[in-house]
Order: C-alpha cells, then sequence, then structure tokens
C-alpha cells in the first residue's frame, strides 16, 4: 500500500492497493513492488487532484481525482460525494459514444471517492490556446460533435422510457447542480461586477423583456431534463493537442437541456472573439475572425445533427433556448464573478458581452434557425 500525503485538515489519506491496480489495463506499471512518485498538481476549484509516476518506467503517468463532501477551494461548501461517481460513469459513456474523446477512465474506487485517469499533461486548455490566438476552428468543431453525440444517445425523444427514468434517478441534482445555478442566475444580481453595475443590474431586473426572459431561462435550466448533459462545459474543461480534443470534469453531469452545454462553449468563444476583435495580440491580427468561424461551425455542426432525430417543435425551440442561455451567460460575464482564467476585464469587451446577450435574451423567443442564431450573435457588434 502507498499513502497520499494529506493536503488539507479535513482530506482523507488515499491509499492505494498497487495489487488490484497493477491488473487494470492501463495501470500496468504501476504494480508491486512499487515505490511510485506522488505528486499534488493543481487541479482546478473542487477536486483534490495528484499526478502519479511510475517508478518501473516514468513515462507512465497517471491521474488521480479525490472529491470530498466540501469544496476543495471553499472547506465551507459542501459538495456531493457522488461527483466522482457522475464523472467516472459520464467519461466511461462519453468514452463509448465517441472513443478518444475524454481522458480514458481506468478505475474508480467509490470507498475512498477517487478515480484514476489518463494523464494529458502534454494537453493544452482550450481556453489558453484561445487566449494565445492559437486555437483552430476546427477543434470546436469536433467538441462540437462531441456534445452532439453526448445528447443524441441520451435524448428522451430517442431512448427508450425505462433508460429515460434510470439516467433521471442517477444523474439526479445535487449541490453541483445548485452552484451551477448560483453562479449563472443569481450571483450576478447580488455580485454586480464586484459594484461597479449595479445601476446597470437594477435596471436590468425591472426591464419588461429582458428579466422575465431571465428567469425563464433559470426555470427550463431547473425543469428542463432533456439529455444527459456535461452540466459545466465551458472553456476550461477542454484540452487539445493538434487534432486531438478531450473534454474532461464530468463531476457536473445531470439530466438538463441541451442548450446549458451548448451555450457554455459559445458564450466563451463569444468573449474571446471581442478580446481578440477590441483588443488583438499584433497589428493586423485576423484570429477574431477565426473565432467568429468557430461560432458559427459549432452551431452548424450540433443543430445539422439535432435536425435529424428532434421534431420540428423540440428543435426550433433548442435553438431558441440556446440563444437565450448564451445571452444569460455573456452578461453573467460582466455582472457574475470572473470566469476562471478570462483575466483583466477590458472595457470594449464587457460593452460586447452586454450588447450580445441582451439582445440575444431580448429576441431568443423570436430565434428558431441556425441562420437566424448566428445572425444575431453578432449584429450588435458588427
Amino acid at each position: 500500500m502507498a499513502e497520499v500525503p494529506n493536503e488539507g485538515p479535513k482530506e482523507k489519506q488515499l491509499r492505494f492497493d498497487w495489487e488490484l491496480l497493477a491488473k487494470i489495463s492501463g495501470l500496468e506499471h504501476f504494480g508491486p513492488p512499487s515505490n511510485v512518485t506522488i505528486e499534488a498538481i493543481n487541479g482546478g476549484v473542487s477536486n483534490y487532484v495528484y499526478r502519479l509516476t511510475s517508478d518501473k518506467d516514468p513515462s507512465h503517468t497517471v491521474i488521480v481525482k479525490h472529491g470530498e463532501s466540501y469544496i476543495r477551494a471553499f472547506p465551507r461548501a459542501r459538495a456531493s460525494l457522488k461527483r466522482t461517481s457522475l464523472e467516472f460513469w459520464g467519461l466511461k459513456r462519453m468514452e463509448e459514444l465517441a472513443p478518444g474523446s475524454v481522458p480514458t477512465p481506468l478505475y474508480y474506487d467509490p470507498g475512498q471517492n477517487f478515480i484514476v485517469m489518463e494523464d494529458l499533461r502534454s494537453y493544452q486548455l482550450l481556453r489558453d490556446q484561445m487566449n494565445h490566438g492559437t486555437m483552430h476552428f476546427s477543434a470546436v468543431e469536433k467538441l462540437s460533435s462531441y456534445l452532439s453525440k453526448l445528447h443524441r444517445t441520451t435524448h428522451k425523444t430517442v431512448v427508450d422510457e425505462e433508460t429515460y427514468e434510470k439516467s433521471l434517478e442517477f444523474y439526479k441534482p445535487n449541490e453541483m447542480t445548485g452552484y451551477q445555478t448560483l453562479y449563472l442566475f443569481e450571483n450576478p444580481l447580488t455580485h454586480q461586477g464586484n459594484g461597479q453595475y449595479s445601476k446597470e443590474v437594477e435596471a436590468f431586473k425591472i426591464d419588461e423583456t429582458l428579466f422575465p426572459n431571465f428567469l425563464k431561462l433559470k426555470a427550463i435550466d431547473k425543469d428542463n431534463h432533456d439529455c444527459l448533459i456535461h452540466g459545466d462545459s465551458h472553456v476550461s474543461s477542454v484540452l487539445v493537442k493538434g487534432s486531438s480534443v478531450k473534454i474532461f470534469d464530468f463531476e457536473c453531469a445531470r439530466m438538463g437541456p441541451a442548450a446549458a452545454d451548448l451555450s457554455n462553449i459559445m458564450a466563451g468563444l463569444i468573449k474571446s472573439y471581442l478580446d481578440h476583435k477590441h483588443y488583438p495580440l499584433k497589428e493586423g491580427s485576423t484570429f477574431h475572425e477565426e473565432l467568429r468561424k468557430a461560432v458559427d461551425s459549432v452551431v452548424d455542426t450540433y443543430f445539422k445533427d439535432a435536425a435529424e432525430y428532434l421534431s420540428e417543435k423540440d428543435y426550433t425551440r433548442t435553438i431558441s433556448e440556446t440563444a437565450g442561455f448564451i445571452g444569460a451567460r455573456l452578461v453573467r460575464r460582466v455582472y457574475g464573478l470572473p470566469e476562471m482564467g478570462d483575466g483583466q476585464s477590458n472595457s470594449l469587451t464587457m460593452k460586447g458581452c452586454l450588447q450580445i446577450g441582451y439582445h440575444l435574451l431580448r429576441d431568443s423567443e423570436k430565434i428558431f434557425t441556425r441562420e437566424a442564431l448566428k445572425n444575431s450573435i453578432f449584429q450588435e457588434v458588427d
């Protein structure tokens, strides 16, 4: 047995049974006798993350992700232990649907609440590629295709009733779902851009169209259980290396509206588009046009597939909801807590987020086609 050092006052000591792990495909290099190097790494907000390096062959490394009953960065915030199980089985499902679309899940220990998965240390976050102007739109085209496969194969209009009910039970809401609601729909109204937008938020709350549509989306997010969604599909939950694209962090997976997933990726692309349009990394850069093509590509890739299995009613509703959710997420980026990795809040970018966000929120119930969605996103900033 080998132990992981205790990082926090409430974190459990993890013990690895190397004889058991050595029998698992992908972990053969970690079997006994072993003196595996265990390194704590920065793995985000919610969980403790470690890199294990084999003493038999240092080129073999894996990631261990361990969840406690609280958020790692905010120990007073409770978090369901089930999130580790949700993540493991979400990864397994994606690996089945689209091989190579996720870091390979290798092992789940329900007793100690940790999972072991492929180490993607040579990959870059999609967010970083966008920030540095190195992303190619084909990466998000592939990402859109992966989300489409997840939604299509779990959609209530496609699966039988028994399968759908089992999914509803397994992926039922928990504290992580509540934090997502708080982050998107509640915090912006109180945080108000750290107080910088108090007048604008008060005006938003009394607008006869914007605020009612915002509240409708909050209800849709809670009550619409169309399909299995990633639940936190922002551009920091995607890793890229060449033509390989991997989605991770499935701990917020739930049955919900497809638009919630799609809009998260698109809001990140739109925000980056505004950054590069108004604050190019170098004179004459056209990277913002690549990002605009990426937005169009996400819409076309996803909804061409959706048209094959959704009824006209569900198809147009999903487009309309996607428009609304993009709007809500762009407004949140200005009024709510900063997005991880967004960096400095530039004034022209924030202005653009509000322009596009308000427009999409106001007109979402009039947007029913792919072309209308694409045109509506950019008409406020052209």
